[in-house]
């Protein structure tokens, strides 16, 4: 047999949700969580008892990274009072094993239905996530009541959210779902993706601060520049304080959301450190009496273990 041979002969491996299927389920599982447990999320196991299937099936439905069989899907949504539609779901296909087989006894083995299905297949397996994961990407699992709690706490005035955890563990996707609840809301938002200053700035602490500055404003629009209002007199900090105050505050005149992508990267240069940090605490604090900065939410992320003398909380 050729790798040619190999290649077009495949069979069905189950069925995972689709992004309208997973948030059709997403919203039947809160709401009955709502109603009956207090909103209190269900384990896979309390799932299993309510839905009849095993435990390991309601996993793999969530993790989206392998099949289920289709009547356990339909099984599922049933005993949530949910109609299962052809769009809730997609097959997923793999090659057959060809060490056991000839490709005539494989043919010979399938079903009319099978070969129906294989032609509406993709083609190529999903690739394995880097980076972020876009809204609608069904790989995103959710991780109820984290989603939650970030989602409330961002409508607090002058609040500061912290994520942390190790790389590759879904930062940068929580960080985005953020911004776009924040969005929902009528929020301005803005991104600062540390990994975008180069060392250079960053050894700076005055550079970074007016780098800071100007990337906060340019990205919300606003027209001002902080080497002009910068104070050497009075300091850095002072200057960064007052600029983001009066030129990008007064001037935006509604919730922001700022997000700070990888702050550990001011861990590795302590100078701007100790400066930054603070900094960004003592904005927290002015909240808590000065109306402008009540319009200031941040959130950061960071991975480092490297704390610096500097308590990060």
């Amino acid at each position: 047999m050729n790798s040619d041979e190999r290649q077009i002969v495949r069979r069905k491996r189950g069925v995972v949700l689709s992004t309208p299927g997973l948030k059709r389920l997403r919203s039947a599982i809160a709401d009955l969580e709502a109603q009956q447990n207090n909103a209190t999320p269900y384990s896979a196991e309390e799932l299993s008892t309510i839905t009849g299937v095993s435990p390991s099936t309601i996993r793999r439905l969530r993790a989206a990274k392998s099949g289920i069989d289709q009547r356990s899907l339909q099984q599922i949504f049933s005993a949530l009072n949910l109609e299962l539609q052809e769009s809730d779901f997609q097959w997923v296909d793999s090659q057959w094993d060809t060490r056991s087989e000839s490709v005539p006894e494989r043919c010979a083995n399938r079903t009319d239905a099978e070969f129906a299905a294989e032609e509406l297949a993709p083609p190529f397996p999903a690739r394995y996530p880097g980076g972020p994961l876009p809204l609608a990407s069904p790989l995103y699992i959710a991780r109820s009541p984290i989603e939650e709690l970030a989602f409330a706490e961002i409508t607090q005035p002058g609040c500061v959210v912290r994520i942390k955890a190790p790389p590759q563990f879904g930062k940068s996707s929580l960080l985005l779902r953020i911004v776009h609840q924040a969005q929902q809301l009528g929020y301005a938002t803005v991104a600062i993706d540390l990994q975008q200053v180069g060392a250079e700035i960053l050894g700076d602490g005055d550079c970074f601060l007016q780098w800071f500055c100007a990337t906060l404003a340019l990205k919300l629009g606003v027209d001002a520049d902080p080497a002009t209002a910068w104070n050497q007199l009075v300091g850095s900090q002072l200057s960064a304080t007052l600029f983001v105050r009066e030129q990008v505050l007064r001037t935006v005149n509604r919730p922001i959301l700022l997000a700070i992508n990888d702050i550990g990267r001011v861990f590795e240069h302590p100078a701007t450190a100790q400066g930054f940090l603070p900094l960004l605490r003592s904005w927290y604090e002015e909240a808590g009496h000065d109306d402008l900065w009540q319009h200031l939410r941040l959130v950061v992320t960071y991975s480092t273990d490297s704390y610096l003398p500097l308590d990060i909380n």
